[in-house]
């Protein structure tokens, strides 16, 4: 009896082992990748290298201090070092210096 059932079995084994594998197969082939991105779509970024500069907007005397003001640039530079964009961030800076003298004449 034992050997009648055994073919069967493993028979029905191996179709549902291929049916499973075939339902997998089309469920990825169907449905879409939420991460996915089309062929001809463009780079974001030009391939370019980002770098940061600071460069100084104003400077002015206040009392025996002396305040500068530095605006942050972002440029982007292409593969052979020309800059290709310039862009002013959001980031200001604030320096401030001693000038030696005293708001009231006297050296302390």
């Amino acid at each position: 009896m034992k050997n009648k059932w055994f073919p069967i079995i493993m028979q029905s084994c191996l179709v549902t082992a291929i049916a499973v594998n075939l339902m997998l197969v089309s469920m990825f082939l169907w449905v879409p990748n939420a991460n996915s991105v089309p062929a001809t779509a463009f780079p974001t970024q030009n391939g370019g290298k980002s770098e940061y500069s600071s460069e100084l907007q104003s400077r002015q005397d206040k009392g025996s201090y002396q305040v500068e003001a530095y605006q942050e640039y972002e440029i982007t530079r292409d593969a052979d070092g020309k800059m290709i964009k310039k862009e002013a961030t959001d980031e200001t800076t604030y320096l401030r210096y001693w000038n030696g003298k005293n708001t009231t004449g006297s050296v302390e």
